[in-house]
């Protein structure tokens, strides 16, 4: 499949905007998996250093390339493309894709590729980090593991008790 199926979103150059808004195709061929998503930057040397918000430990450790697809004035854009390809390749259920969650329009659709351990949650959350400029998509278990957190402070920052942990707050509640 490769890139091809992609040929219909153009690939952009960068201008010098402030903010970056993009979607992105991360690609590792040790496991031949694909990802998707979006990322805003206002330096590219973030978006270099960027290794996705897959949940997948693997996939993020291998990635061997990482391509903007398309650049969008606004992030409401972004995501709104984001969502159409996430659609119309169907990255959820696609094994060609590392993406476990599809972007809808308000909220996430999770599809379990898996055996989904009982006593978590399959709810999908967004966090978001102002410092680093980075975002993650996915459960609470996978969030805290990828970024080696405290898990009941976790729990703590998802239930409301607290507005933050290490710099991270939940921005889709």
């Amino acid at each position: 499949m490769g890139f091809s199926r992609l040929q219909l979103v153009q690939r952009s150059k960068l201008k010098d905007n402030p903010m970056r808004h993009t979607i992105y195709l991360a690609h590792s061929e040790k496991l031949n998996l694909y990802y998707i998503g979006i990322k805003s930057f206002s330096n590219i040397d973030t978006f270099n250093s960027y290794k996705t918000s897959s949940s997948n430990k693997e996939f993020r450790d291998s990635i061997s390339s990482k391509i903007i697809l398309q650049e969008f004035p606004t992030r409401e854009l972004a995501l709104e493309a984001e969502v159409k390809m996430h659609e119309l390749l169907n990255v959820d259920k696609n094994p060609l894709y590392a993406n476990v969650a599809k972007q809808t329009t308000t909220s996430f659709y999770y599809y379990s590729k898996g055996t989904c351990n009982g006593h978590y949650s399959s709810k999908i959350h967004c966090f978001y980090h102002p410092e680093l400029e980075e975002s993650f998509i996915g459960t609470q278990f996978h969030f805290y593991n990828k970024h080696d957190l405290h898990r009941p402070s976790v729990s703590k920052l998802v239930n409301g008790k607290i507005k933050n942990h290490k710099g991270w707050v939940l921005i889709n509640e």
